[in-house]
């Protein structure tokens, strides 16, 4: 370890064209494009999951956000507008209650 601390230094005060530094700067060089490479790898992974998080969740939010307007109209309730206005029909107790007793002597027939 020393002798790498040494050479360090010497190479540092030294000439770039120095024969021993050579080695040394391209190791150097070498290393630090390396780790620069592995952060920008690093980082544009990053990036490009949070770009895909982001776009799965902008389609979740559509496929929310739209409304199927037949379907809503089919499956809402519409028992109050089967009866009709009740104006019309007075004695609609009386006249249930007749169609229920004909069906209950018609099934006690069968």
């Amino acid at each position: 370890m020393d002798s790498i601390i040494a050479l360090f230094q010497y190479c540092v005060d030294a000439p770039y064209s120095a024969a021993v530094c050579k080695q040394f700067w391209s190791w150097l060089m070498l290393g630090s494009l390396g780790s620069g490479g592995l952060v920008l790898l690093l980082l544009i992974r990053r990036i490009a999951k949070d770009l895909l998080r982001r776009r799965a969740a902008d389609r979740e939010v559509a496929r929310r956000a739209h409304v199927d307007v037949d379907a809503i109209e089919q499956s809402k309730w519409n028992g109050d507008q089967l009866a009709g206005d009740p104006h019309i029909h007075p004695d609609l107790a009386g006249t249930i209650r007749a169609h229920i007793e004909t069906l209950s002597l018609e099934k006690g027939r069968g």
